[in-house]
């Protein structure tokens, strides 16, 4: 998983200088992938 951070950062600077992402922004991004990426609303669940 390193690796494929450091490979993503890597090609990030070829392209040109980084712009940091806000703290706000992040923590959003962050509560969504904790909270709501790959949940499911689908009634199945409940049985």
């Amino acid at each position: 998983m390193c690796e494929d951070a450091a490979r993503t950062v890597h090609i990030a600077r070829e392209a040109g200088p980084l712009i940091p992402i806000p703290q706000d922004k992040i923590d959003a991004l962050y509560g969504r992938y904790q909270n709501v990426y790959g949940q499911t609303t689908d009634a199945r669940r409940d049985r």
